[in-house]
């Protein structure tokens, strides 16, 4: 999520950036979702975790993923602005965002689904609260593979590193602190990135599949990402079944599919998303903050419990208010609002 890949092909970078805004879409839809079900406006259950579970299948593993994509052409710079860049682009938002997340739940107590306490606030530097998992864990993440990247260039090495810790993960039962939880956890995602990167990152567009191959595929593979079984009990959780990776592979190559047809074929849908992708930090942190506030006004002063409503209302305002937020800061000079700014503007 973070801004500005460096890519020199900015068609590659157009790409990935349809994918990032496809899936931020999901993430906001996948907040809307749950917050509508577990409110009382959506009563079927079925239908709740058939949707919550496949989206959960895959989305945030995809966004790991394409952070290993650019991970060896960012370690390229000196291991000391590697880490600083990381600390101003993933450790400040988290840090920020979550204490006003948390704070601002606190004092609508009643509300939300949430029953956060000053405690856990207090917390937040060294156990993440609600979406904010995603840059905690991020964070080590890029960490573990600078200190790796010091011993071995390899790719295949840092495959054969994600699999290990994934398996230790599992063999260990989730035991642990929860930092090194969510480096074995995720970790084999990341290394994915960096061990396809080549595959991925097409270097030209005359490389891209044929529109009916990606059409067909992009089918074939949201059907096997809804038919592989996911069961509810292991939904956000910090232990995943043994088949978590595989499960979330058919969901992840669906994504990349759909945003290469997107790219060959739709440029109006294109720029919309490249736009979301770009912004997909600034959105993450803030859209449950502008969807839990437009949710609480449906339901305590309007009264209206449609759930088609909260859904369509509350993913446009989840997306639309960051947005707003962003604009408003660059009007106000607010440089501090979602990362650290940089004194010097670097690339990648």
């Amino acid at each position: 999520m973070e801004q500005g890949t460096g890519l020199h092909n900015q068609q590659r970078a157009a790409y990935i950036d349809i994918a990032k805004g496809l899936l931020i879409i999901l993430v906001v839809v996948g907040h809307v979702w749950q917050a509508v079900y577990h409110n009382g406006i959506l009563q079927n259950e079925r239908l709740y975790h058939f949707i919550d579970d496949w989206i959960y299948s895959f989305h945030m593993p995809a966004f790991f993923l394409i952070s290993g994509l650019f991970a060896m052409h960012s370690a390229q710079r000196p291991i000391r602005d590697f880490i600083v860049r990381k600390l101003r682009t993933i450790a400040y938002p988290y840090l920020v965002w979550s204490v006003l997340q948390s704070s601002l739940q606190l004092l609508v107590k009643g509300n939300t689904t949430n029953t956060l306490t000053i405690t856990d606030i207090l917390r937040i530097p060294i156990y993440p609260q609600m979406q904010f998992w995603f840059l905690f864990a991020l964070f080590f993440i890029f960490l573990f593979f600078i200190l790796l990247k010091q011993l071995t260039t390899s790719r295949l090495v840092f495959l054969g590193v994600g699999i290990l810790l994934f398996v230790l993960f599992q063999l260990g039962s989730g035991a642990g602190p929860v930092a090194f939880m969510y480096l074995s956890r995720y970790f084999i995602f990341f290394a994915l990135g960096i061990f396809g990167s080549e595959f991925f990152l097409l270097h030209r567009a005359e490389k891209l599949p044929g529109r009916v191959p990606l059409f067909f595929s992009a089918l074939l593979l949201l059907a096997v990402s809804l038919i592989i079984p996911y069961p509810p009990d292991i939904s956000h959780t910090l232990v995943r079944a043994w088949e978590g990776p595989l499960v979330a592979l058919p969901g992840i190559f669906f994504i990349f599919s759909v945003a290469l047809l997107l790219f060959s074929t739709s440029k109006a849908v294109n720029k919309v998303l490249v736009f979301l992708g770009n912004r997909s930090l600034e959105i993450f942190v803030a859209h449950t903050i502008f969807a839990a506030g437009f949710r609480i006004i449906l339901l305590r002063i309007a009264e209206v419990d449609s759930v088609t409503v909260h859904v369509l209302g509350g993913t446009i305002i989840g997306l639309g208010g960051p947005l707003v937020l962003v604009y408003l800061a660059k009007r106000l000079g607010l440089r501090y609002l979602f990362t650290w700014p940089s004194r010097v503007k670097q690339n990648g």
